[in-house]
């Protein structure tokens, strides 16, 4: 059987992304954690996604700070007078911007 190469490279795992977060989080955060994870095992749905971020212009602008967007929790306008969690997402969002810089090249 042959496969078409292509076809893996869009499902394969992001190389180096970790099994666990860099530190411990609470309950919340360990859900957006996980949720995000999952998210970039699929590197076609996390580009698709990406791609439809209003900055991103269909993918031609690769930064961290859009990358954090795939994390629905964060994306979230947070209540007046509150700040956005970064800590669930940031990590890996810049492993995210990374590879698929490096993809894109």
């Amino acid at each position: 059987m042959i496969v078409d190469p292509r076809f893996f490279i869009k499902f394969v795992l992001m190389p180096d992304l970790p099994r666990r977060p860099h530190k411990r989080l609470t309950k919340e955060q360990m859900v957006a954690w996980q949720e995000m994870r999952l998210l970039l095992e699929s590197t076609s749905e996390a580009d698709r996604r990406y791609d439809n971020l209003p900055d991103a212009e269909g993918g031609r602008v690769i930064s961290t700070d859009l990358a954090r967007m795939l994390d629905s929790r964060y994306a979230k306008s947070p209540p007046l007078g509150k700040l956005r969690d970064i800590e669930p997402g940031w990590d890996l969002a810049w492993r995210y911007a990374q590879d698929r810089f490096e993809r894109e090249l």
